[in-house]
């Protein structure tokens, strides 16, 4: 893969407010780490959002392979890398490639990328042949909302001891 520096400004719609941040990403691999990690950092933060997301990685091997959240090793050896974005009712929020691929790999990468992003976990564990797991990847859409709802009892539980 090839080492291009893209630089990345996002917007966070907050209520009556835009927050926008300018990333300089080296390596797609990142990519779906720091968008969580921003996201996480608003939440901690009670920003009032329009929205929330959730970022999946997905590499493609030479041999036409998916990987979902490659690994270290998997993503050099990759011919291609893809990163999505996607809100809770399924929208593609950002779409991120690098490498070797046609529209048909692009189009294989959306429809898993959109199942690990969006869809629940018991259908995630299809027996696919040209799927590459490297574990039982939840719905992140519900990961968000029950570390939301576990962040939100610790912040009130003050109101619960009284």
């Amino acid at each position: 893969m090839q080492g291009i520096v893209r630089c990345m400004s996002l917007c966070f719609h907050t209520c009556g407010s835009i927050l926008r941040l300018v990333m300089f990403v080296q390596s797609l691999s990142v990519l779906p780490a720091l968008l969580q990690a921003a996201l996480l950092a608003l939440l901690s933060g009670s920003m009032p959002l329009a929205t929330t997301f959730t970022a999946a990685l997905v590499g493609v091997t030479r041999s036409k392979e998916l990987v979902r959240s490659p690994s270290y090793q998997e993503v050099v050896r990759s011919s291609s890398l893809h990163v999505f974005a996607f809100s809770p009712s399924k929208e593609m929020l950002l779409t991120e490639s690098d490498g070797n691929f046609d529209l048909d790999i692009w189009d294989e990468v959306y429809q898993d990328a959109e199942n690990v992003c969006c869809s629940p976990a018991q259908d995630l564990a299809d027996d696919d042949d040209k799927m590459v797991d490297n574990g039982d990847d939840p719905h992140l859409h519900e990961l968000l909302h029950e570390a939301t709802k576990q962040l939100v009892h610790i912040d009130q539980r003050w109101k619960h001891n009284t």
